[in-house]
């Protein structure tokens, strides 16, 4: 009787001190979340990056303590509470199993259930903050530029000078009245302008993106197939892009189609799609057989692979005439 009174005391102790432990560490979770809360977003705003670094930086530290309460009580739990457990589950009787057990079990539910409300404190932490997207970059640089091309004077007479087109590399402007040449120095964020249009167009073009990804590791899907959808996917990105800002068209045009030439070399292992002329005659096949069934109805995209298609095909293919005449056509 007094043996089985040690056990209870023992264990009553020994859940009382664990859960007291649990608490303490879950009071410093609480603390460090109401501190975050309260920098956060000044943190975010503060940082001038275009890539937000050294914010993610601080971000990742902040997770690092989150991470490091958690472990604290991992680590307690291993190193005193299992090997306990493990050395009485081989000593009990058969009896008695069932209920080692049921008490090892509470410490599980307990540890668990715990971690579940530190989470949600690492959760809450971050839960308020407000991030700039992509377009919101995008914006602000077209509204900073609109407001430095209305400020722009020559030098040397006074005169306003006219910014044609967006700048985003220092460049030189010749005033019109008296010749003398001006230079016209971008903004850090201006100089970003490249970058911000990638990377929303990328960000429209993410379920294109998907698409592909899923055609490409599929495994059953031909080669023209495969193509077709890299085309469409890293069309789309080039056509945002050069809405969004026209004077990109022709510089993106040649790193689009350098693209699929490198996507080419990789998958198909080719120099050239024109190397391989019954390859290139089935993708333009293709091309022909799904414009009809409105899949290319954009008609800047078939335009876009009407010019890939006659630049890398036309002196090279046989009977080239032929194949992309049926791409021209027109069935809408």
């Amino acid at each position: 009787m007094y043996l089985l009174f040690t056990e209870f005391y023992k264990m009553n102790e020994l859940q009382q001190r664990f859960s007291d432990f649990l608490k303490k560490l879950l009071a410093k979770a609480e603390e460090l979340t109401n501190e975050v809360k309260m920098t956060i977003q000044e943190t975010y705003d503060s940082d001038a990056d275009a890539y937000k670094r050294n914010f993610f930086n601080f971000k990742n530290g902040i997770e690092g303590q989150y991470k490091g309460i958690i472990q604290k009580a991992e680590d307690v739990f291993e190193s005193q509470i299992k090997p306990k457990y493990l050395m009485t589950f081989e000593q009990s009787l058969q009896s008695s199993m069932q209920k080692k057990k049921e008490e090892f079990e509470w410490f599980v539910d307990l540890l668990e259930n715990w971690k579940m409300k530190v989470e949600k404190f690492e959760e809450l932490a971050f839960k308020d903050l407000k991030e700039k997207s992509v377009a919101d970059d995008l914006n602000e640089i077209l509204a900073e530029y609109e407001k430095v091309k209305d400020k722009f004077f020559c030098k040397n007479c006074g005169g306003k000078l006219e910014l044609k087109e967006y700048y985003f590399i220092s460049t030189y402007i010749t005033c019109p009245f008296c010749k003398t040449q001006n230079i016209f120095n971008p903004s850090t964020k201006m100089r970003e302008l490249e970058l911000t249009v990638r990377d929303l167009a990328e960000e429209k073009a993410s379920d294109l993106e998907k698409n592909y990804e899923t055609i490409n590791s599929a495994g059953y899907f031909s080669a023209k197939e495969i193509f077709f959808a890299y085309f469409i996917y890293r069309a789309t990105v080039y056509l945002e892009q050069i809405a969004i800002v026209p004077v990109f068209t022709e510089t993106n045009k040649k790193i689009f189609f350098k693209e699929l030439n490198d996507f080419v070399l990789y998958e198909f292992e080719l120099e050239n799609l024109a190397s391989n002329k019954r390859l290139y005659e089935e993708i333009l096949e293709y091309f022909s057989e799904v414009q009809q069934k409105a899949n290319l109805e954009n008609r800047k995209m078939k335009n876009l692979a009407i010019e890939y298609f006659e630049k890398i095909g036309n002196g090279k293919i046989s009977d080239f005439e032929k194949y992309i005449s049926e791409l021209k056509k027109d069935y809408y």
